[in-house]
């Protein structure tokens, strides 16, 4: 059934595009009052990302100062890990991934420092998609390097260590979606080359420590993927495609593993 109005979501303008859960709050990003109750999207003055107790249903004083940038987030132990084109977190300077905080709304010392292509406006994705797995934090979207490392368009970091692992599925575009079923991960966007291979059409299977790509698992799709998931036995996939492998398959296909 429908619970009573969340009070602090009446505000005209207010919107919600991302939540991920940690205990009994909700952490959001979206444009979203200021903590002062204040909201202006003509000004710019909102939050990207707030918190918000289910059990009292109002936001909490928790505030990292996310003005913009945020297209995902997720929560992972203590931390909530936040990608995008982030320029910044509550003043400190991050490139595209960050970590904060959840006590202290405060950014961690992690700074992957991702770069973008040669030649590629600031405002396109850097990160796109992120997959906790374990300890393991796959990254896709569209940038030439992570901390200071050649990885196109796909990294993976060892979230003990913040260090990058050997991830490395190097694609020649964009990385629009990642999911990962044992020791092989998918990933899907806009590419049309994997490690160096002309074969892999928008979606690819790869070893999910190294990024080897399996020749083995072939499939072509005639537009762009952009969103995965793994259910029941299957891999499924959705995007812009209307065909795969030349069959129609409109805008959502899946694929027995």
């Amino acid at each position: 059934d429908l619970v009573q109005p969340l009070e602090d979501f009446q505000t005209s303008g207010v919107a919600v595009g991302g939540m991920s859960m940690s205990g009994s709050v909700i952490y959001l990003r979206g444009a979203l009052p200021e903590p002062d109750g204040t909201y202006n999207a003509e000004q710019r003055r909102f939050r990207q990302v707030r918190s918000f107790d289910v059990t009292s249903n109002h936001y909490t004083s928790w505030d990292p100062g996310v003005l913009v940038g945020v297209d995902f987030l997720t929560t992972s132990g203590s931390d909530i890990i936040l990608c995008g084109s982030i320029p910044c977190i509550g003043g400190v300077s991050r490139s595209g991934l960050a970590a904060i905080d959840l006590s202290t709304g405060a950014a961690t010392s992690w700074d992957p420092g991702v770069s973008l292509h040669v030649g590629d406006d600031y405002l396109l994705w850097k990160i796109q998609c992120m997959k906790v797995i374990g300890s393991t934090l796959y990254v896709g979207g569209r940038f030439s390097s992570v901390s200071g490392t050649g990885r196109n368009n796909a990294a993976a970091f060892d979230l003990t260590t913040g260090l990058l692992t050997p991830f490395d599925p190097n694609t020649d575009d964009l990385v629009n979606a990642i999911e990962v079923d044992g020791a092989a991960a998918y990933i899907g966007g806009a590419f049309t080359a994997v490690n160096g291979f002309n074969t892999k059409w928008r979606l690819a299977k790869v070893n999910a420590t190294t990024g080897t790509y399996d020749p083995l698992w072939n499939h072509t799709l005639d537009n762009q993927v952009w969103a995965m998931a793994i259910a029941q036995g299957r891999l499924f996939v959705g995007g812009t495609f209307t065909h795969v492998n030349s069959i129609a398959r409109a805008h959502l296909a899946a694929f027995d593993l």
